[in-house]
Parts: structure tokens; C-alpha cells; sequence
């Protein structure tokens, strides 16, 4: 009895997926609340992208942003090894922003009505920061990558902008995802978030003197705001 009902629930089933009218497609909804799995990117513009704006590791975390009409931009974390005069090795941290003055994808003679190949200057600045920072930013973007999933409405429109994360994890190698235009407004200056539906709550009054927030020098990095260069890796 119990293999004659599963017969009679396959047969259903199969029955109204073959009589479907049309193809399954998703329908348009609100933006996911998590980030979706990144395509397969091998398009020209991508390996520009890729090789103008990704000259370091980005191991311990990395973002790629993708704007319609400005300049793209990279943030990369990783580990590198410094030599000194004595020839001592030692293993130091650094972010590096990358970003182009201009927008790369209008750039390239398919994408701008000359038709012709443009130049784009790229900006590159650096910081040192020390392990347990690198740290945090590694395990806080591997619990968000890990939460990658397709999503189950469909919600990119047109122009906007994409973020592409991804980071390396010891026994699952690189994991990317990335989002549409992300409904955040975001306080990168005080490293907080708050979603653009929550109203903002007034200052409060300072008692004392200014706390520094360890996430500073990314959040200067993000904001393209001055750091003390380096010399490259």
C-alpha cells in the first residue's frame, strides 16, 4: 500500500510539471536580507576590473564595488611579509583601497560613443593594521558569505550599483556572494548601520573626549578619505 501511494504521488507530480503552462521564474519582490551567489564572471570588463583594481591578495576579506556611473573601487585585506634592513622577516596586515577616477566600464570602446579605449587612472592607498583586526574582518565576512543563498524573488533593476564580497576560509577555499544596491544607510565614520527605514535618532551629547573606533582605517578607506601611503607590496 505504502509503494502504491508513492507511485500515485510521482505520478501527480510528474503529471503538473509536465501540463506547467509556462517555464518556473521568480517574481519580483523586496531585496533579500543576505548576500546571492556571485555569476560566472569572465566577460571583458570583469578581467579589467579584476586587473586594474586587484594588484594584492585579499585573503582575509575583500569588496569589489561596482557603481552604474562612477568610478569602481576595491578593498582588499590581507597578510603580507616585510623585510627590514637586517633582513629580518616579519608578517604584517594591510588594507589597500583601490579606485578609479573614472568608470572603467564606459572605458571600453563597446561601452562609450567614441568607440574608443580610454584611459583610467588608478588611485591606490595603504595601511598597516595589526592581526586582530585582519581577524575580525575575516570571521565577520565568512558568517555573512556563508549565509549566501539564491534568492527567492527576483529584485535587480536597472543601473544601481553591485557589491561583490569574498574571503578565503581554511576548508572551504574562497567564498563570494554579492548584492544589489544594498538598502543600508550606513555611518562608515562610526562603523554603525542602520536600515534607511529606521529614523535616525538624535546626537548625543559628548561627555568626553571622542572614542576611537578599531574599524577607523577601513572606514577611512571606504569613504576615500586620505591614509599615509605606503610603498606597494
Amino acid at each position: 500500500m505504502k509503494n502504491i501511494r508513492v507511485f500515485l504521488s510521482l505520478t501527480c507530480l510528474l503529471s503538473w510539471l509536465v501540463n506547467a503552462a509556462d517555464p518556473f521564474e521568480l517574481e519580483h519582490g523586496e531585496q533579500p536580507n543576505h548576500l546571492v551567489p556571485v555569476g560566472q564572471n569572465t566577460d571583458k570588463y570583469y578581467n579589467i576590473v579584476q586587473k586594474k583594481l586587484l594588484p594584492t591578495s585579499g585573503d582575509y576579506g575583500r569588496m569589489i564595488y561596482f557603481p552604474s556611473f562612477r568610478g569602481e573601487f576595491a578593498v582588499s585585506v590581507y597578510e603580507y611579509e616585510s623585510t627590514d634592513s637586517a633582513n629580518k622577516v616579519s608578517q604584517q596586515f594591510r588594507i589597500t583601497l583601490t579606485k578609479a577616477t573614472r568608470s572603467i566600464w564606459y572605458s571600453t570602446p563597446e561601452n562609450n560613443d567614441e568607440k574608443q579605449q580610454k584611459p583610467v587612472e588608478i588611485k591606490r592607498s595603504d595601511t598597516i593594521i595589526d592581526k586582530a583586526f585582519s581577524v575580525a574582518i575575516q570571521r565577520a565576512w565568512a558568517a555573512m558569505l556563508l549565509q549566501t543563498r539564491y534568492p527567492s524573488k527576483s529584485y535587480v533593476g536597472c543601473d544601481g550599483s553591485t557589491a561583490e564580497f569574498s574571503v578565503w576560509v581554511r576548508g572551504a577555499g574562497v567564498l563570494r556572494g554579492e548584492i544589489w544596491s544594498p538598502k543600508l544607510d550606513v555611518n562608515l565614520r562610526h562603523g554603525r548601520q542602520r536600515t534607511a527605514a529606521r529614523p535616525r535618532q538624535p546626537a548625543a551629547k559628548k561627555t568626553g573626549p571622542p572614542q576611537r573606533w578599531p574599524g577607523s582605517p577601513f572606514c577611512r578607506l571606504l569613504c576615500g578619505r586620505g591614509l599615509p601611503m605606503l610603498p606597494p607590496r
